[in-house]
């Protein structure tokens, strides 16, 4: 599959927030049309194709999720052993169980992949693959698609700068050594990532 590169640091700095919102309103409003015809979701195709939103810790995944569900796009919510952050809801941000039930679950052949991250379980159950449109996955979530499950998948790489990232942890309530093992944790796992069909590296 051919990789597009949407490089937003081409764009000279501007210091006008309102210049910067238009901006920001005008390319995610032609990155949608763009993913839309590239994909090719329809309620007349008989085809199922995903987005797959791939990126580090606080890049922004969630926030394009909420642009594409709000334009009609169905949303997976990923099973999970971790235990919730502040304001995260059961059912709404993540499917939260224990790590004993999502190792049931996986002898079961429940989950059409899943990865083990930063010591917790991360999964994408057989319905929802099947059923929903956008999802959210590590390099390692992609890495473990079939070769026609990617070629029908048009994955999208949020790799917005790390300074942005590390202020958005610290809006979390992360400790400084939290963010530290995160930032490096991130940074191994996303070495040398390149299999991803358009690439965001700007604040939006």
């Amino acid at each position: 599959m051919k990789t597009l590169i949407f490089d937003m640091v081409s764009i000279h700095p501007i210091t006008s927030t309102v210049i910067n919102l238009f901006i920001c309103v005008v390319v995610i409003s032609a990155m949608y049309i763009m993913i839309s015809n590239i994909i090719g979701i329809s309620k007349n195709k008989k085809k199922h194709r995903r987005i797959i939103l791939v990126g580090k810790m606080a890049a922004g995944k969630d926030y394009m999720k909420s642009i594409f569900t709000s334009k009609g796009f169905t949303q997976e919510v990923s099973y999970t052993s971790r235990k919730p952050r502040p304001g995260e809801m059961d059912g709404s941000d993540y499917i939260f169980i224990t790590k004993h039930q999502f190792e049931k679950f996986i002898k079961e052949d429940f989950f059409k992949q899943y990865v083990l991250f930063g010591g917790n379980y991360y999964g994408t159950s057989k319905l929802q693959w099947n059923t929903k449109d956008v999802f959210i996955m590590t390099p390692s979530g992609v890495a473990n698609l079939t070769a026609n499950d990617r070629k029908d998948s048009f994955v999208m790489y949020i790799d917005v700068p790390q300074e942005i990232r590390i202020q958005r942890l610290h809006k979390r309530n992360m400790t400084e050594e939290e963010i530290a093992d995160r930032i490096k944790l991130d940074e191994m796992n996303f070495d040398g990532y390149t299999d991803y069909d358009i690439k965001i590296n700007q604040d939006f």
